[in-house]
Protein backbone atom coordinates (compact mmCIF):
# COMPACT_ATOMS: atom_id res chain seq x y z
CA UNK A 1 0.00 0.00 0.00
CA UNK A 2 2.43 2.48 0.54
CA UNK A 3 4.50 1.43 -2.44
CA UNK A 4 0.90 2.56 -4.31
CA UNK A 5 0.99 5.80 -2.72
CA UNK A 6 4.06 6.90 -3.93
CA UNK A 7 3.46 5.48 -7.46
CA UNK A 8 0.15 7.37 -7.53
CA UNK A 9 2.08 10.54 -6.19
CA UNK A 10 4.38 10.73 -8.61
CA UNK A 11 1.78 9.97 -11.55
CA UNK A 12 -0.05 12.50 -10.25
CA UNK A 13 2.61 15.23 -10.00
CA UNK A 14 3.44 14.61 -13.41
CA UNK A 15 0.03 14.85 -14.72
CA UNK A 16 -0.43 18.24 -12.75
CA UNK A 17 2.49 19.93 -14.54
CA UNK A 18 1.34 18.58 -17.20
CA UNK A 19 -1.89 20.60 -16.95
CA UNK A 20 0.12 23.38 -15.73
CA UNK A 21 2.76 22.98 -19.10
CA UNK A 22 -0.81 23.05 -21.56
CA UNK A 23 -2.84 25.81 -19.46
CA UNK A 24 -5.49 23.31 -18.75
CA UNK A 25 -9.04 24.95 -17.27
CA UNK A 26 -9.63 22.14 -14.90
CA UNK A 27 -6.50 21.60 -13.46
CA UNK A 28 -6.91 22.47 -9.99
CA UNK A 29 -9.87 20.63 -9.87
CA UNK A 30 -7.89 17.79 -10.95
CA UNK A 31 -5.46 18.16 -8.66
CA UNK A 32 -7.72 18.55 -5.71
CA UNK A 33 -8.97 15.08 -6.57
CA UNK A 34 -5.41 13.63 -6.57
CA UNK A 35 -5.46 14.92 -3.35
CA UNK A 36 -8.62 13.44 -2.43
CA UNK A 37 -7.54 9.81 -3.20
CA UNK A 38 -4.22 10.54 -2.06
CA UNK A 39 -5.15 11.37 1.71
CA UNK A 40 -7.62 7.95 1.55
CA UNK A 41 -5.01 6.10 0.52
CA UNK A 42 -2.42 7.24 3.03
CA UNK A 43 -5.94 6.91 5.55
CA UNK A 44 -5.91 3.38 5.09
CA UNK A 45 -1.69 2.93 5.46
CA UNK A 46 -2.01 4.31 8.54
CA UNK A 47 -4.92 2.03 9.21
CA UNK A 48 -2.98 -0.86 8.64
CA UNK A 49 0.19 0.38 10.39
CA UNK A 50 -2.21 0.79 13.98
CA UNK A 51 -4.10 -2.09 13.41
CA UNK A 52 -2.64 -5.07 10.57
CA UNK A 53 -6.10 -4.75 9.13
CA UNK A 54 -6.56 -6.38 5.77
CA UNK A 55 -8.38 -5.02 2.33
CA UNK A 56 -12.26 -5.95 2.74
CA UNK A 57 -14.01 -6.19 -0.46
CA UNK A 58 -16.50 -3.08 0.17
CA UNK A 59 -13.13 -1.20 0.49
CA UNK A 60 -12.09 -2.23 -2.46
CA UNK A 61 -14.76 -1.51 -4.54
CA UNK A 62 -14.90 1.67 -3.66
CA UNK A 63 -11.06 2.61 -4.60
CA UNK A 64 -12.24 1.06 -8.03
CA UNK A 65 -15.01 2.96 -8.19
CA UNK A 66 -13.29 6.10 -7.13
CA UNK A 67 -10.30 5.45 -9.81
CA UNK A 68 -12.40 4.24 -12.60
CA UNK A 69 -14.78 7.25 -12.42
CA UNK A 70 -11.34 9.93 -12.09
CA UNK A 71 -10.30 7.91 -15.66
CA UNK A 72 -13.20 7.73 -17.29
CA UNK A 73 -14.09 11.44 -16.35
CA UNK A 74 -11.47 13.37 -15.42
CA UNK A 75 -8.52 12.01 -16.92
CA UNK A 76 -10.79 11.74 -20.22
CA UNK A 77 -11.55 15.65 -20.07
CA UNK A 78 -8.04 16.13 -19.95
CA UNK A 79 -6.60 13.73 -22.74
CA UNK A 80 -9.77 15.39 -24.54
CA UNK A 81 -8.07 19.39 -23.93
CA UNK A 82 -5.00 17.46 -25.16
CA UNK A 83 -6.12 15.84 -28.28
CA UNK A 84 -5.91 19.00 -30.75
CA UNK A 85 -2.29 19.90 -29.49
CA UNK A 86 -0.89 16.24 -30.29
CA UNK A 87 1.56 16.32 -32.92
CA UNK A 88 0.31 14.44 -36.18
Amino acid sequence: MSALVTESAAHFHREEDRMIQVSYPLAAVHRDEHRSLLAALQAIVEEFKRNRQTLDEALLHDLWEWVNHHVTSSDRAFAEYLAPQAPG
